[in-house]
């Protein structure tokens, strides 16, 4: 995933293109917006859980071991669905992304919860902090990509004064977008890698 995109004779790494959009003032406020979602559901997730329920909600039995091939495929592809539909409010004037956002990471915020009551924060992040926080920022860049036209097309009101070219602020914003979704899918896939890894070595 070093190279994304190439334009012309010129190669587009991921961190050229997440630099760029660092700088941009539409993309910074769809990514807080985004975190900011995140972190709401999350807490809210967390805090619907209490010790007890946690305790009772531990099913018998842990899983076999699986090998890498085992665990990857589908790893990535239940990421790469919560990643889409996280995107999807670029469709949707970035509703969707608000949405996805709020449900995906109250569940995130309540299995956290679960698992912190019954083995503590240390061995949560033992077992995944390699991987974790990849795939929990690829899922805030792709739902920062989702609303960032209607960011961008918000900011073109306020700053030109013009309505008549909001659709089209929208429609290019939407090309750019892409770039940003591409670059929440290689973090993604990183994390669907290491998580594999882990797990074929237990």
């Amino acid at each position: 995933m070093k190279r994304l995109f190439r334009r012309g004779n010129q190669a587009v790494s991921m961190t050229a293109v997440l630099g760029r959009a660092a700088r941009n003032q539409s993309f910074i406020v769809a990514f807080l917006a985004s975190l900011l979602i995140f972190g709401g559901g999350v807490a809210i997730g967390y805090s619907s859980i209490s010790a007890e329920w946690a305790g009772r909600s531990l099913t018998a039995g842990g899983a076999g071991a699986e090998n890498f091939d085992g665990s990857f495929f589908p790893i990535l592809i239940q990421n790469l669905s919560a990643a889409m539909f996280l995107y999807s409010g670029v469709l949707t004037l970035g509703l969707m992304s608000v949405v996805g956002m709020g449900l995906v990471s109250v569940y995130i915020g309540a299995t956290a919860a679960v698992g912190i009551h019954n083995v503590g924060v240390g061995q949560i992040l033992g077992h995944t902090g390699a991987y974790v926080f990849l795939e929990f920022g690829g899922c805030i860049v792709a739902a920062a990509a989702g609303l960032y036209p209607i960011a961008a097309a918000a900011r073109h009101v306020f700053t030109e004064g013009a309505t008549t070219a909001v659709a089209g602020a929208y429609l290019s914003s939407a090309y750019t977008s892409l770039k940003i979704f591409a670059c929440a899918v290689g973090l993604i896939l990183a994390g669907a890698a290491i998580e594999a890894t882990v797990i074929a070595l237990r």
